[in-house]
């Protein structure tokens, strides 16, 4: 029972280490554009907050890159040393059309909700789009593979962009419950048995 509500929830707890190697990456990960995030789309909890656009993965086609787009939250307070903590949050379903992503709109009440929660916590929140989402091309939904290296590279860009600790929660809800499972396949191994 605990094993299947862990899994419905879609919580991932790890830490990067080193850019995966299995594909060709050495550019994906990098902030291309930091702009503030329209105060309308904001947080109330959010000292700062940012769109950023940055290279991904064409997780999609499995080669190439592309560019993706994401949300950055920092909460108020003094920064921790080593950074602040992260909550990388996947969103559930918002719509397939480019201007549905949410780093465009304003959030639900309960996403709101849980947000601001994390952030009063003093976590900072970065929320991935996911290819199609803010971004060119088509947004294939369900697409895990796609999903995955999009809010993979979306961490590693916000990782070299913010003061963040490279220690991470992953949280994840409807269509947003596979990137944070996926990840486990596609990030470095952090620990060796």
């Amino acid at each position: 029972m605990y094993l299947k509500k862990l899994v419905n929830q879609s919580l991932v707890v790890f830490t990067l280490i080193s850019p995966v190697t299995s594909i060709a990456i050495a550019k994906t990960g990098t902030v291309v554009t930091k702009m503030p995030l329209d105060p309308a789309h904001g947080l109330l909890e959010a000292k700062s907050q940012y769109r950023i656009e940055y290279t991904a993965v064409d997780g999609v086609r499995g080669k190439g890159e592309r560019t993706d787009s994401a949300a950055v939250f920092i909460p108020f307070g003094p920064e921790p040393e080593g950074g602040w903590p992260v909550i990388v949050w996947t969103h559930g379903t918002v719509g397939i059309n480019s201007d549905c992503a949410p780093s465009l709109n304003t959030r639900t009440a309960r996403d709101s909700q849980y947000l601001n929660t994390w952030l009063s916590l003093g976590y900072a929140v970065v929320a991935p789009d996911y290819p199609g989402l803010g971004s060119d091309g088509m947004h294939h939904y369900l697409n895990a593979q796609g999903e995955g290296w999009s809010v993979l590279d979306g961490i590693r860009a916000a990782l070299t962009e913010f003061p963040l600790k490279n220690e991470l929660v992953l949280v994840g809800q409807s269509q947003g419950h596979t990137p944070p499972l996926l990840q486990q396949a596609i990030s470095p191994p952090t620990h060796q048995s």
